[in-house]
């Protein structure tokens, strides 16, 4: 990967050491999004082009392609206008101009604009919402809403009475992998167009190599013993935490399925964030079928000339 080019802020590739002083700053900052998940940015990192600083208690992101590099919104707490400031040196520094800010929230757009009014034009960042959901709801589903939901998971325990739901852990992570795997043979993660797919399994391995370390927890679903489903999900705060894979087989009923038994296991979270639809229309339906709390819709924060 192309180094970037030199600046006022140290940017370093995200490695495991990183993990408690990046959660720490993530968690007092309140975010709900998945990028103030330290397990998402590292196992995503390479993929991505991600690399990370650490400035007056706020983590600072750069990524993207070297023609198309974006810094991320600050997050953590604390003077937050003096560490854009320190963003704007360092593009200029790099860029020969400003070139702003991505991955604002609604409320981030709305601190930024105080902080420099009419000095930006913000532009949604299409895909990149992440669906956040409350626990309850995807554990309970109830009312007529969620009705075809209950549905399909009613199926499922007729069609396949002989299931189980366990924990993710060492005694389940081959379990795991199989499921991953084959749900890669099935939809081509190798060959052409399956490039990002292939990235994704390798991050499963990536995540469940260093599962503990990554805080990370989750589950497999079982049929007469064959694992059909999985998922594996990170803890962004004490209140959320963000299902960062989730992976089911051709069972009637399984993403329904696991997803619930998820929900209905890790009881400690208030809110599940199910990550973005990638501006993928029939994923984006999906997501919206199971009735977000709130869609985190994200905005880019463009300089005015």
């Amino acid at each position: 990967m192309t180094e970037l080019k030199k600046g006022l802020l140290e940017f370093k590739e995200i490695e495991l050491e990183d993990v408690e002083a990046f959660t720490k700053i993530f968690e007092s900052s309140g975010h709900m999004g998945s990028d103030a998940s330290f397990a998402t940015m590292y196992l995503w990192g390479k993929r991505y082009g991600i690399k990370a600083a650490v400035k007056d208690g706020f983590v600072i992101k750069i990524f993207g392609e070297e023609n198309d590099k974006k810094y991320s919104y600050p997050c953590g707490k604390g003077d937050i206008k003096s560490v854009i400031e320190t963003i704007k040196q360092d593009s200029i520094e790099r860029y020969g101009k400003f070139i702003g800010l991505a991955m604002l929230t609604d409320e981030n757009k709305e601190e930024l604009e105080q902080l420099y009014p009419g000095e930006f034009t913000y532009e949604e960042m299409g895909g990149s919402a992440d669906y956040i959901y409350l626990r309850t709801n995807l554990a309970d589903l109830p009312g007529k809403k969620y009705h075809a939901k209950r549905n399909h998971i009613s199926k499922f325990k007729r069609l396949y009475p002989e299931y189980r739901f366990e924990k993710l852990g060492k005694e389940t992570f081959d379990d795991a992998l199989t499921v991953a795997a084959k749900w890669c043979a099935v939809n081509g993660c190798t060959g052409s167009g399956g490039e990002s797919l292939g990235a994704e399994y390798c991050a499963i391995n990536r995540a469940f190599y260093n599962f503990d370390t990554l805080g990370m927890f989750g589950g497999v679903l079982y049929v007469n013993d064959e694992p059909v489903a999985m998922t594996a999900a990170s803890r962004i705060n004490d209140k959320v935490c963000d299902v960062n894979f989730e992976k089911a087989l051709n069972f009637d009923g399984a993403y329904a399925m696991i997803n619930n038994c998820f929900a209905q296991t890790y009881t400690d979270y208030d809110l599940l964030n199910r990550e973005e639809d990638m501006g993928i229309e029939g994923l984006r339906k999906a997501k919206l079928s199971y009735y977000p709390e709130r869609v985190l819709t994200r905005y880019a924060a463009i300089p005015k000339e």
